[in-house]
């Protein structure tokens, strides 16, 4: 059975709730009490994660009556249904449960109470939540509540585990693609740790629903990071083509022709512009950047041959958002590298008389102009 909670707990930490389900599910009927008293909370958060209630409510009646586990996911099911004087009981045991734990755990050091810290959070959330569900749809507390949220999250520790556990806990008020934002960070940062099986369940989260015909949507902002998501899976030259279409459809969609781009003002620069648009254009920033950086990847020789296409990718990123420290950084040291490859085969050329300085000159203008321009 230990090889059994082993793989339970693996499958817990990955999010993969159906697995876990399904595995709690073969082995519940045949189990000892005490074996499902050890199953019990690892299947009840899956069962919360596919929202199972009347399963979870099953596992829950098995855990040990004084422990945090019974009385957090206790004042869940509560909180699904509505009854909130329960579920405030349920958050207060459950915090004075963890005083115990957390006391012993900080004397010896803050990384390992840690966790603990979290859970404890993540309680104090749950009594927003309720305070959240009382106030009336659009509330300009409720916006409050979610932007103070998200503040919160941003100032946690990176951590997949952490991130999952917070977004998972505000489920229960609001969905992934109302908070759509921190969803597509959670997803890169899923991304960025190896997690890609829950960085694609992620996204997939955010897609709009679709006719028979056309199956599924995404917003751009999504696209974008489904992109990224291709390319760390190692789809990188199909990644890079899809993201070329990508940035030209995006550009047309802002009124934008995609061939001259450079000398067109920026839809975001005129008055009374769309919220929306403002953040489109930001998003061609970073599409155009992503673009250069990729080419370069992809081409080791490309100060020779693919300079131009990818300056000019890397100009693009900092005419559409012109205050993006990175993309001028990025334009800025391509410029640099391009030069020093001209300026040391001319001056091979030259010492072997092949090269005058006009033809030297012609080769360093264009690119030197990038650092002053």
């Amino acid at each position: 059975m230990e090889v059994i909670m082993g793989k339970m707990r693996c499958l817990h930490a990955l999010g993969e709730w159906e697995q876990l389900s399904e595995l709690a599910q073969s082995k519940w009927n045949s189990s000892t009490n005490d074996i499902k008293r050890s199953v019990a909370p690892l299947a009840a958060a899956a069962a919360w994660g596919l929202g199972q209630w009347d399963r979870m409510d099953a596992y829950i009646k098995v855990m040990k009556s004084e422990s945090p586990d019974k009385s957090f996911f206790s004042a869940i099911l509560s909180l699904h249904r509505n009854n909130f004087e329960d579920a405030s009981n349920h958050i207060l045991n459950a915090r004075d449960l963890l005083v115990t734990e957390i006391t012993a755990l900080v004397s010896e050091s803050y990384n390992r109470a840690y966790g603990v810290v979290v859970r404890v959070q993540m309680l104090a959330e749950l009594e927003e939540i309720i305070k959240y569900k009382c106030l009336p749809s659009g509330s300009e507390k409720r916006a409050l509540m979610r932007k103070t949220w998200n503040a919160r999250l941003l100032g946690s520790q990176r951590n997949v585990d952490i991130w999952q556990r917070m977004l998972k806990v505000r489920t229960l008020v609001i969905k992934p693609k109302q908070d759509m934002e921190m969803w597509i960070k959670f997803a890169n940062l899923c991304r960025k740790s190896g997690r890609f099986n829950l960085a694609e369940k992620s996204l997939n989260s955010l897609l709009e629903e679709g006719s028979p015909e056309n199956p599924s949507r995404a917003p751009p902002q999504v696209v974008y990071a489904q992109l990224k998501y291709m390319w760390a899976k190692g789809q990188r030259k199909e990644a890079l083509r899809h993201l070329v279409d990508f940035t030209t459809r995006m550009s047309q969609d802002l009124g934008l022709n995609p061939n001259d781009l450079i000398t067109q003002p920026i839809p975001s620069n005129g008055p009374g512009v769309p919220k929306h648009v403002e953040e489109y254009t930001r998003l061609l920033a970073r599409c155009f950047l992503k673009q250069g950086e990729w080419q370069v990847v992809l081409n080791n020789n490309w100060r020779t041959e693919t300079s131009e296409i990818i300056l000019g990718a890397y100009l693009l990123a900092t005419h559409f958002d012109s205050k993006w420290y990175k993309a001028w950084h990025n334009w800025a040291l391509a410029n640099f590298e391009v030069i020093t490859l001209h300026t040391q085969n001319n001056r091979v050329e030259v010492s072997n008389g092949t090269t005058h300085a006009s033809e030297t000159q012609e080769k360093q203008v264009p690119t030197t102009g990038g650092h002053f321009n």
